[in-house]
């Protein structure tokens, strides 16, 4: 993939679109996958819609499924935008953080114009200086909130 004509946003799960308490078990929905919080979906629908961005997933949840098995997943919780493609393809976890999978990912493939990078990991605080203004930082119960939508909004449309 080549640095990206169109904006990207790195999107986390858990604490972006996924606000349940984390010290109890998931809420499933009739699928069988998580429950996402409606309003945080509906404010990533927003922020696609007003700037074209596109997905790429960095949740850890990425090692277990697909790209089109995620899409199927989100679309299924009313996400209208599309999903490019994972920060890597790695199938389980191991001791890279983030931050690291990011820069790598914005290594290989080329920093594009406009990005942000949606996470509640207070880890990402290592990104370094020419990828932090990038970082929204959401809190874990709210998610992506319209404080955060507007932020990611500012960081895009700049």
């Amino acid at each position: 993939m080549k640095t990206a004509s169109y904006p990207i946003i790195f999107l986390d799960i858990d604490g972006v679109l996924c606000t349940q308490n984390q010290w109890k078990a998931d809420v499933i929905a009739e699928d069988g996958y998580s429950e996402f919080n409606a309003k945080c979906i509906e404010n990533l629908n927003r922020l696609i819609e007003q700037t074209k961005a596109k997905v790429i997933l960095t949740s850890s949840r990425r090692i277990n499924k697909t790209v089109d098995e995620f899409g199927a997943i989100l679309k299924r919780r009313g996400f209208h935008g599309q999903i490019v493609g994972k920060i890597n393809e790695k199938t389980e976890l191991d001791s890279s953080s983030r931050s690291e999978e990011i820069v790598g990912w914005l290594e290989r493939n080329g920093v594009p114009d406009k990005y942000v990078i949606l996470d509640d990991d207070t880890r990402l605080a290592q990104l370094g200086e020419s990828y932090l203004p990038h970082w929204v930082r959401t809190i874990y119960h709210r998610g992506l909130d319209e404080e955060a939508l507007q932020r990611a909004l500012q960081i895009l449309n700049d």
